[in-house]
């Protein structure tokens, strides 16, 4: 019996650290901004939450399997940004307030407007993803 449960365990937890040690992929983008030249990763037309194309937008690997959305603005634009953790300068002279962070494969492909975790926070909900693979 005391067999039968320690394999139970021992599998319940080789499925979980089997599923947290999967490093799902996010889109990684930013812009745009049409008095710029186009680049697909600085300065992509289909980066914006209005006109998004999954096709037209490059992908990366998240070390943490967190995958962030944001958009932000300032005097004169606004701009949106997709990127897997740790993986994006953001401008500085925006005010960011719209995003969210999500995790799984490609999941940082919808309008920044359609989370209600401001922005803000962001960088909060990082630290429940983080935390165990720096204590490991």
């Amino acid at each position: 019996m005391a067999m039968a449960k320690l394999l139970s365990v021992s599998l319940v937890a080789l499925v979980a650290i089997v599923q947290t040690s999967a490093e799902p992929q996010c889109y990684t983008c930013m812009g745009y901004n049409p008095s710029l030249p186009v680049d697909d990763t600085q300065n992509n037309p289909y980066c914006v939450s209005d006109s998004f194309m999954a096709s037209e937008v490059p992908k990366v690997n998240s070390k943490h399997g967190v995958c962030i959305a944001e958009t932000g603005k300032n005097d004169f634009t606004e701009i949106t940004i997709r990127y897997g953790d740790g993986g994006f300068p953001r401008p500085r002279n925006y005010m960011y307030h719209m995003g969210y962070m999500c995790q799984g494969n490609l999941c940082n492909s919808r309008p920044t407007n359609s989370a209600g975790t401001p922005s803000l926070l962001v960088p909060l909900l990082l630290i429940p993803a983080v935390l165990p693979r720096l204590l490991a």
